[in-house]
């Protein structure tokens, strides 16, 4: 059997084997083939698409059917077979054959959508495949047509604005695009958008203007690309508007009023304004330039540089009648704050001091009580914590970094470098070092829960290790990531893997400036780079992962005005000898902030110069001595050093992260109490966090008329009880509506939570008015 297709518009693809007639020139041969099959009664297949060999090889239709057979290819009935429909505009038989339906998936049966709409969203993408434009359809089209970097061929440029056309209909923000300009129309529709609130008489001379405008917002990254391709005149604008404008809070609100939030450029002119103007920039406008551009994806660098130039409001001088959450709150949020931007402007320092002293004689007074309570922040319940993961869920294993002198300020440096790598924090909370605050003290007791007594193990890695194995912890304990990941990828049975870092605290003793500089935020990003390769190999062998930070000690820089005091008789330096195991090994250096009594009994001192940590009552090995306030003892160091009770060196910070993002609960908010009509009164407001980690930065507003209000820290699982002041009100029922919105920020990101609640209004239903002045 001779078989001849006949393809004219060259609508299918040649089947295998068959000889190809594409132009005159194979006609010749073409005929021969054809000539020899006949006579010698055997099969052949010929793909015709040229017209003048169609033409040519006409006379063979005349043939009997039981010798050859004609195909004709007909692109209409393709589209038949596959839609059940005949074809309609703008389909024509070559749109068709240039469609190659032949690649094409037939729709499930029953689906009811128009072939126009199938295709294009098997060709291009789903977004396509819809009859009506779903909300919003406009703006996901247009960042679809300037991020998916795809060239639209001629026949699809045809169908794609057949469907523009037809979604105009139910959309008008459609009309703005047009198939053959889609990339720069898309791009014109969302600038649009983006600058919508800029000068009108500025937005008028845009290629964009006149554009419909979207109801809802697109897409942010999209949006951002769109605004980088204006970087040049958007720097112009503001460069104008500065110069139009005085520099005053009005200008930085009508600025913020004006910004999409998405451009780099109008944070750089904020940030460039409040640079020549730093007496604008509190932590209030800091929060709301956070709001503002938390979509923007580079935004990280310059609101650091700007938090760094507010001035910290002056800590209060803490009462020593606080508990002991309320001393972290107000060293974390107040003091530490504070103690950063005096080290760092070189300010006098007299008022930290005394905050400072004001601490370490609570957390002296009061550290006997906190050891021996289980419920206390000091880091020994790290460890406690880490055991009772393991034990409440057999398959997850734990990596846990110990970094040596971590602050609390790198903590946060730290937690933004994991969730770059998608590690999110699960907790976070301050840790009270062991004191004295030393490494061979405090790294002791935070790796085996307990402080350090008599011991019988020679190193802390081997303390470590055989806590663990007494806990019967599979563990590894190393001090070097690549041994610790090898670990991790070849023993599957590890629970545990404990890596202790000793580097930041070797760059801190040798830093003379704030530990937030490149070397510090280089290193912490290895450390989270380590814990990310961690989740990838637990990842990998389907186990689940859960990381545990935590730091021995912070540090301090001693003020200029430190001075040496003398050592007591038959007391003398603490030598922090180099651990066994460690990299690269230095010669061990007398400690600068504590000394050590080998005596029975603690010497006599001076407890007005001296912290006195009795070996008894502080569960140590020996007595230590500890200087009060920033003395040192014999020479100064030359950088950052430990051994104190000051914040800076024993709040350290404490987290968890996991690979999965831990879902935010709403925070609530009940308002109690009822109001007299026509009268101002007081009600009382609970704000509730049920997340277990805090919320910061609370700004509150209430509808009615009280006035808005905030609060520094929330903390986890904690709730909070204010007394607000209503105005006068008159509803005509018994109740009256408080609608609420909550603006705030979790481990650094914005959010807002809005909700309405109703309270009881008290009226007096009498005729005269004037006589409910009487009761009152």
């Amino acid at each position: 059997m001779i078989t001849i297709i006949a393809d004219r518009f060259a609508a299918a693809a040649a089947p295998a084997g068959a000889l190809l007639a594409r132009c005159p020139a194979d006609y010749v041969e073409v005929r021969c083939q054809i000539k020899a099959a006949l006579v010698n009664f055997t099969s052949l297949t010929v793909y015709v698409t040229d017209p003048v060999v169609l033409c040519w090889l006409s006379d063979l239709q005349r043939y009997p059917a039981s010798h050859l057979c004609w195909h004709e290819v007909d692109p209409c009935e393709q589209f038949r077979s596959i839609f059940h429909v005949a074809p309609t505009e703008p389909f024509t038989r070559e749109l068709i054959a240039q469609l190659r339906l032949d690649t094409l998936a037939p729709p499930p049966p029953g689906l009811a959508l128009t072939p126009l709409s199938w295709l294009l969203g098997q060709r291009l993408d789903l977004l396509w495949q819809h009859d009506q434009p779903p909300p919003n359809h406009a703006a996901a089209v247009a960042a679809w047509a300037l991020t998916a970097n795809i060239v639209l061929a001629a026949p699809l440029l045809t169908l794609v604005q057949a469907q523009l056309e037809r979604w105009e209909h139910d959309a008008p923000c459609f009309i703005a695009l047009r198939a053959a300009s889609l990339e720069a129309d898309s791009r014109h529709l969302l600038l649009r958008w983006a600058l919508r609130h800029y000068n009108h008489t500025w937005q008028a001379e845009q290629p964009w203007a006149g554009l419909p405008l979207l109801k809802e917002a697109p897409p942010s990254a999209a949006v951002e690309q769109a605004l980088s391709t204006q970087s040049t005149l958007l720097h112009n604008y503001w460069q104008r508007f500065i110069t139009q404008q005085s520099a005053d809070p009005a200008c930085i609100n009508t600025a913020l009023g004006q910004m999409s939030g998405l451009s780099s450029v109008e944070l750089e002119v904020l940030s460039e304004l409040l640079n020549h103007h730093p007496e604008l920039l509190d932590q209030a406008l800091l929060t709301r330039i956070k709001r503002h551009f938390a979509h923007l994806s580079s935004s990280d660098a310059i609101l650091a540089q700007l938090a760094n130039r507010i001035v910290p409001a002056t800590p209060n001088m803490p009462d020593a009648a606080w508990p002991v959450e309320r001393w972290l709150t107000w060293a974390t949020q107040e003091y530490l704050p504070f103690y950063r931007w005096v080290v760092q402007t070189g300010c006098q320092r007299e008022h930290q001091q005394a905050c400072a002293l004001h601490y370490s004689d609570w957390l002296y007074q009061h550290y006997q009580s906190l050891i021996n309570d289980d419920r206390s922040p000091i880091l020994t319940r790290q460890y406690q914590e880490v055991l009772s993961r393991i034990h409440d869920e057999p398959e997850t294993v734990v990596f846990w970094l110990v970094v040596d002198g971590m602050t609390w300020w790198q903590g946060a440096l730290m937690r933004k470098a994991c969730e770059q790598r998608d590690l999110h924090t699960v907790a976070l909370r301050p840790g009270l070092a062991a004191l004295p605050s030393l490494t061979s003290v405090s790294k002791w007791a935070l790796v085996t829960g307990q402080t350090p007594r008599a011991t019988e193990e020679p190193t802390l890695a081997a303390a470590a290790r055989a806590k663990l194995a007494r806990s019967s912890i599979p563990a590894c304990v190393s001090y070097d990531a690549h041994e610790a990941l090898a670990a991790l990828r070849k023993e599957p049975e590890l629970r545990v893997v404990l890596l202790l870092d000793t580097m930041l605290d070797t760059i801190a003793h040798q830093c003379h400036g704030f530990t937030d500089h490149g070397s510090v935020r280089g290193h912490l990003d290895e450390l989270a780079q380590t814990l990310a390769q961690a989740q990838q190999i637990c990842t990998q062998h389907g186990r689940r992962l859960l990381i545990f930070i935590g730091s021995d000690h912070g540090a301090t820089l001693l003020p200029p005005t430190a001075a040496s005091t003398p050592l007591p008789k038959m007391v003398r330096e603490v030598s922090e000898s180099w651990e066994s195991g460690q990299p690269a090994p230095v010669q061990a250096k007398p400690s600068s902030r504590a000394a050590v009594s080998q005596l029975e009994a603690m010497p006599a001192i001076d407890e007005t110069r001296w912290y006195p940590l009795d070996r008894e009552r502080f569960q140590l090995d020996r007595h230590y001595l500890v200087p009060r306030g920033y003395h040192y003892i014999k020479r100064r160091p030359s950088g950052w050093t430990h051994g104190g009770l000051t914040p800076e060196e024993t709040i350290v910070p404490l987290m968890q992260l996991s690979g999965s993002a831990v879902a935010m609960l709403p925070l609530e908010l009940v308002v109690q109490g009822e109001l007299r009509a026509r009268r101002a009164g007081t009600l009382t407001m609970l704000i509730q966090n049920h997340n277990p980690f805090p919320i910061e930065n609370l700004h509150w507003q209430i509808s009615g008329g009280p006035p808005p209000g905030q609060i520094a820290i929330l903390g986890p699982n904690a709730s909070q009880t204010i007394s607000i002041s209503f105005p006068p009100i008159n509803p005509a029922g018994d109740t009256f509506t408080i609608n609420y919105t909550l603006d705030f920020s979790h481990f650094g990101k914005p959010e807002q939570n809005s909700g309405m609640c109703k309270i009881r209004v008290q009226h007096l239903y009498i005729q005269d008015e004037g006589l409910e002045d009487m009761f009152d």
